[in-house]
């Protein structure tokens, strides 16, 4: 026991030894967990771990466990990728791409969110609303290259001076709202 103990990732310890705990105590049927050990080049693989005891003394307390121990090194760490690449997508999904501050899809539901939140708490909600004048005759005059690098200017002055708790986020074109 004390080779396998040694052997398990500290953040998984407490939860491992408890599922077997549990289940050597009659609380639990059976014991599933899942758990990383180390391995001899101090790397470690993820286990699923599978048993139940079989068989009892004659006073009734646990003689063997049997069960059946996976590794699912692959999967958990297919499972982490797709974590990693949702949190991106998601950033993504909010996120303009030409300023690099939320979009008017993440504004919208920010918005949503915090109308509900003041009318529940009875508290008051404050909306910023930018507009660059005439930025169409920039964007003609000048072209859009030069539009853009104003647009990111923008969002960087207003997100440098947004307070911590605000988001800010381009509305529409030429639009931003803190």
């Amino acid at each position: 026991r004390q080779f396998f103990t040694d052997k398990l990732h500290q953040d998984d310890y407490e939860n491992t030894i408890r599922a077997m705990r549990e289940h050597l105590s009659g609380k639990n049927a059976l014991y599933e967990t899942e758990y990383r050990i180390q391995t001899k080049n101090g790397k470690y693989r993820w286990y699923h771990d599978l048993g139940k005891i079989t068989q009892y003394d004659k006073n009734g307390s646990p003689l063997l466990v049997s069960g059946v121990v996976s590794d699912i090194t692959e999967r958990k760490e297919a499972e982490f990728g797709l974590k990693y690449k949702n949190i991106i997508l998601s950033v993504m999904a909010a996120t303009d791409d030409l300023t690099q501050i939320c979009n008017r899809r993440a504004l919208i539901a920010y918005l949503g969110a915090g109308m509900l939140t003041a009318r529940r708490t009875d508290t008051p909600l404050s909306v910023a609303f930018f507009d660059i004048d005439n930025f169409k005759s920039i964007n003609d005059s000048r072209g859009h290259a030069y539009g853009d690098r104003i647009l990111i200017d923008v969002a960087a002055i207003i997100k440098k001076n947004a307070k911590a708790s605000n988001l800010a986020g381009r509305y529409g074109g030429e639009e931003f709202l803190v």
